[in-house]
């Protein structure tokens, strides 16, 4: 894989600014707060990060076969739908804390399998996708509120 090299731009703007985010962050994931009372958080890579992107030409063609490009037209809805929550529980959302079971109060530890399984929680599928596209996720501040919680950061 060719080396990516970054220019520096000429001058540096509040454009700069206000859109700048770690770029490291967006691959490593940054901590998200799901929920203060319980203390839930969740660790999320950028969608568009290059280990998301990987898990989705993966999916692809796990699913449809090599070499076969799909276009939108030639996917349904359930298609989709499946992709994108494989894609969320198998490269996105990257970890947790404080990820509970409701009856007994035991701390449920990640993985990949229970993740995918969270994806069919509607609700929990869209706050993984919002915080794994918003910006503001991965400004630096984003992580220093997660930092020292727990071992698997």
């Amino acid at each position: 894989m060719a080396e990516k090299t970054k220019t520096k731009p000429k001058f540096n703007t509040n454009i700069h600014a206000i859109f700048s985010t770690n770029e490291d962050m967006e691959e490593t994931g940054a901590w998200v707060e799901v929920n203060g009372l319980y203390g839930l958080k969740i660790k999320v890579r950028r969608m568009r990060s290059e280990a998301s992107m990987k898990a989705y030409e993966k999916i692809v063609t796990e699913t449809y076969g090599e070499g076969k490009l799909r276009t939108p037209g030639q996917i349904d809805k359930d298609q989709s739908l499946y992709i994108l929550k494989r894609q969320l529980a198998e490269a996105v959302l990257i970890d947790w804390k404080n990820l509970r079971d409701a009856e007994t109060g035991e701390e449920i530890p990640y993985s990949k399998e229970t993740a995918f399984e969270l994806m069919a929680i509607t609700d929990f599928r869209e706050f993984v996708y919002q915080s794994a596209t918003e910006r503001d996720t991965f400004k630096d501040k984003a992580d220093k509120d997660g930092e020292g919680n727990s071992s698997n950061s």
